[in-house]
């Protein structure tokens, strides 16, 4: 599925259209874009390989630089860094890191595609409130709950077989 996304160049936006794809390990732009918007690239300390579907060699054979891209999709601004390769017919491959790190809702039946808003949760620090020094931590961590209920539970001395049997079918022992 293609969407369409708005590429910042540094002066201007740039309307792209970029590929999703679960199956690319990574998030590509292609040479040829990358040399015509002039993006700034950075080298990589180690060239990765590069893999088609297929498993044969990319044209491009290794990823050797990054360039640090921003674009809108819809309402939502995002910095990605995309590895600079060959990519066919495709400008932009957005591959499962983004789709991981975004999680978009897909409605393939409609074509839609829909981020939702990051949303990040303060928790309040209350003095007291599950403070607990490492000892005492690792202290309880010795313990299982199974190991507490065995212990709380008060253990039945043995008691001889004539008094678990029923008075009437003693005989049959």
């Amino acid at each position: 599925m293609c969407i369409p996304l708005a590429l910042y160049t540094g002066d201007q936006f740039v309307e792209k259209l970029a590929l999703l794809d679960s199956g690319a390990e990574g998030n590509f732009i292609s040479q040829v874009m990358a040399r015509k918007l002039c993006l700034p690239l950075i080298k990589l300390d180690k060239r990765i390989k590069v893999l088609n579907i297929d498993g044969t060699l990319n044209t491009s054979a290794y990823v050797t630089h990054m360039a640090r891209v921003t674009f809108v999709i819809g309402n939502q601004k995002m910095t990605e860094d995309l590895m600079v390769s060959r990519l066919g017919g495709e400008q932009i491959i957005l591959g499962m890191p983004w789709l991981r790190h975004y999680n978009p809702q897909i409605n393939w039946k409609h074509r839609k595609i829909e981020i939702p808003p990051r949303r990040k949760i303060n928790i309040r620090h209350f003095k007291g409130v599950l403070d607990h020094t490492l000892t005492e931590v690792l202290i309880r961590a010795k313990t299982s709950v199974s190991q507490m209920l065995e212990h709380n539970q008060k253990i039945e001395k043995k008691r001889p077989i004539e008094e678990l049997i029923s008075n009437y079918l003693i005989k049959y022992k």
